[in-house]
């Protein structure tokens, strides 16, 4: 699990079944593999939004992850943001976060997601299957929802 910032951090599965486990690093988890689920754990917000790597992802699907990462992070929560390998769904998703509520670009937001997260390795085709103008229209609907 690597921090991008104070709050929020990128993993793989591994660091998302180490969770229930005490340490308590985060308050909550934004799954994006589908397993595991982890509503069961006491005391943790868990939200699991299925996507895949490549084409054929619905963008709202990411709108939905970025619109329960906002509503966690404006509760001061620390949130997990994972996928199976930690490298592509994950470190997409919070670039986008970042692209939309930092007015960077895309392509900076995951190169700084990248500096924090060495293993990062996005999917170009997961990005192409995003609208041209989406990071600019997520930033619209996060800012409305605040």
């Amino acid at each position: 699990m690597d921090w991008i910032t104070p709050s929020i951090a990128v993993g793989n599965l591994e660091d998302a079944m180490n969770i229930a486990g005490p340490p308590k690093t985060v308050d909550s988890v934004l799954c994006l593999s589908g397993f595991p689920v982890l509503s069961y754990v006491p005391n943790l917000r868990w939200c699991g939004i299925r996507l895949i790597d490549g084409p054929g992802n619905d963008p709202d699907r990411f709108l939905k992850a970025l619109e329960f990462l906002d509503e966690e992070l404006e509760a001061r929560r620390k949130v997990l943001v994972h996928c199976m390998e930690g490298k592509s769904r994950s470190v997409l998703t919070v670039a986008l976060y970042i692209a939309a509520t930092d007015g960077r670009t895309l392509e900076d937001a995951i190169d700084l997601v990248a500096s924090r997260r060495p293993v990062a390795a996005v999917d170009p085709s997961l990005v192409a299957s995003l609208p041209a103008a989406w990071p600019q229209a997520a930033a619209a609907t996060l800012r409305r929802l605040r």
